[in-house]
């Protein structure tokens, strides 16, 4: 579907299986509505021209790679019904500036947010407990973050490569750091670990050739 620019989703829908509009490279907006329950995996994958999409507060669950390579989606809201960030959810959504999250999210999965490399600034709410693998990996604008105290464990290079990272604070709450957690974030200068951390894994600072203080 290469050429299909615009698409109208009528209330009749319920579901919208896995795939269903991957690679529309010219699909430039479209808006769900509050009949569909369910999306599949990979829904949106590589609609380089979506900028413009509405989630119905139906949805609870934002599937794996749904808006994978949408490299001109600029902003999205994302309603308070969801309760779960899906594995590579936004990866490589380039033109991404800034999301906020809703309280309702618990989970941020794998390479969520992975070389969202114009996203600036993010707010993971209070009740989140883990952020996945590569979450934010290659996030390379992204230059602070909250992390809330609800979060117990860091996974493996959830920040690694995020270049203009310079300053992070670790909540009490967290036990664990994933290898490469912040691997080759050069512009960290500091960083607080509380006494909570158990595990420091390998190459979790490595190449943070700025650090001064930890």
């Amino acid at each position: 579907c290469s050429s299909l620019c615009n698409i109208s989703i009528p209330s009749s829908v319920t579901s919208i299986k896995s795939k269903a509009f991957e690679n529309c490279s010219k699909l430039s907006a479209i808006t769900i509505p509050k009949s569909v329950t369910e999306i599949g995996n990979q829904t949106f994958r590589n609609c380089s021209s979506l900028k413009d999409v509405s989630i119905p507060s139906s949805i609870t669950l934002l599937p794996n790679s749904i808006f994978e390579g949408c490299t001109s989606l600029d902003m999205i809201t994302i309603p308070p019904s969801i309760i779960s960030i899906g594995n590579d959810s936004f990866y490589g959504c380039s033109s991404l500036t800034e999301i906020i999250l809703p309280s309702s999210v618990t989970d941020i999965g794998w390479h969520a947010f992975r070389e969202c490399t114009s996203l600036k600034s993010i707010s993971i709410p209070s009740s989140v407990t883990s952020i996945g693998e590569k979450a934010f990996q290659k996030c390379s604008s992204l230059s602070s973050l909250l992390i809330p105290s609800s979060v117990t464990s860091i996974g493996n290079e959830a920040f690694c490569e995020c270049s203009s990272l310079k300053e992070i604070s670790i909540p009490s709450s967290v036990t664990f750091l994933g290898s490469g957690a912040f691997y080759n974030c050069e512009s960290l200068i500091q960083i607080v670990i509380p006494s909570s951390v158990t595990l420091i894994c390998e190459n979790t600072f490595s190449g943070c050739s700025s650090l001064i203080n930890i």
